[in-house]
């Protein structure tokens, strides 16, 4: 049984944005409305986001160690994200990873 905290720790149901790709004609809109979120399994480094959830509240984060700073986090229907840092990539990402 898949539990919701199992769901929350899992990298592919967490999508960061980015800029959206160029739009086909062939496209339905409803995809090109999301067009702009992938999912953060694909995020390189791999290993670069660290999930963690806590049972208790059930406050799930996600921090990026290539931008230290970046945070985000859900909790039940809502979600936000801040950034608390230097503007600067992390480059001893290589080092830190396994």
């Amino acid at each position: 049984m898949v539990t919701q905290a199992t769901k929350a720790r899992r990298p592919l149901t967490h999508l960061p944005g980015r800029r959206p790709a160029r739009r086909v004609t062939l496209v339905s809109r409803a995809s090109q409305a999301v067009d702009f979120l992938k999912p953060a399994s694909s995020i390189v480094p791999k290993g670069s986001l660290c999930i963690r959830h806590d049972d208790g509240s059930g406050l799930t984060t996600i921090r990026s160690l290539l931008w230290p700073g970046a945070v985000a986090y859900t909790l039940g229907g809502s979600w936000g994200y801040c950034y608390f840092g230097t503007g600067e990539k992390n480059a001893d990402i290589a080092f830190m990873l396994p």
